[in-house]
């Protein structure tokens, strides 16, 4: 990549990362026009329509951009190698912290659009993600089984969907804000539960 196209990228970077705040917002997708981009960094519309034809456009790439950004994160944990419970621990908190940071209408918006709109595109982004997601998780479920810390009852389809129904539970405006200190204690009885032996847990702490 030569000098001028790092710079286009971190400009187009820097328009989505914008976006994705003005997002950020109890009106959530209609909070979002294209000169509050402008007055945020001083890029042009018509450097903000080079690279992002319409305003459509502009949401689709951001809801990208998130889902980009959460998986890069996700991987950056994988990649320390830490061990499961610690790995499983850290993605579980990344979740909790990444929702309690979007705002309820974020997520109302990125469903609705993805399931109220033809943009076949944003589908098969949020089907990429999803199976990323579940390959990253079963792996780290095999680690699991192989380090002895997860009872060989519980399959890892009822693993996964005992974490995303925790998950899920903390999308809820009502139970995240009360429930986010108690994300370390919440994750610690998920462990427990899913282990052979809850002591092993503690030992690893």
């Amino acid at each position: 990549m030569n000098g001028f196209e790092k710079r286009s990228a971190k400009k187009r970077e820097e328009i989505l990362a914008t976006a994705l705040k003005i997002i950020n917002h109890p009106d959530g997708i209609n909070n979002l026009t294209i000169q509050k981009i402008v007055e945020s960094t001083s890029i042009s519309k018509a450097t903000i329509f080079k690279y992002f034809k319409t305003k459509e456009k502009l949401i689709q790439e951001t809801f990208f951009y998130y889902l980009d950004q959460l998986k890069v994160k996700s991987e950056h944990i994988l990649a320390e190698k830490q061990g499961f419970i610690n790995t499983f621990t850290e993605l579980t908190q990344l979740k909790v912290a990444t929702i309690a940071q979007m705002h309820h209408q974020f997520y109302l918006d990125l469903m609705q659009y993805y399931t109220q709109t033809s943009d076949l595109q944003l589908a098969q982004k949020m089907t990429e993600y999803t199976q990323d997601s579940f390959n990253m998780m079963k792996q780290l479920l095999k680690q699991g089984r192989e380090e002895g810390v997860i009872d060989e009852r519980y399959s890892d389809e009822f693993i996964l969907l005992y974490t995303q129904a925790m998950v899920n539970g903390f999308s809820q405006p009502e139970i995240y804000q009360q429930a986010l200190p108690f994300t370390k204690e919440w994750t610690e009885v998920l462990l427990k539960g899913i282990a052979p032996n809850p002591n092993i847990i503690m030992k690893d702490k």
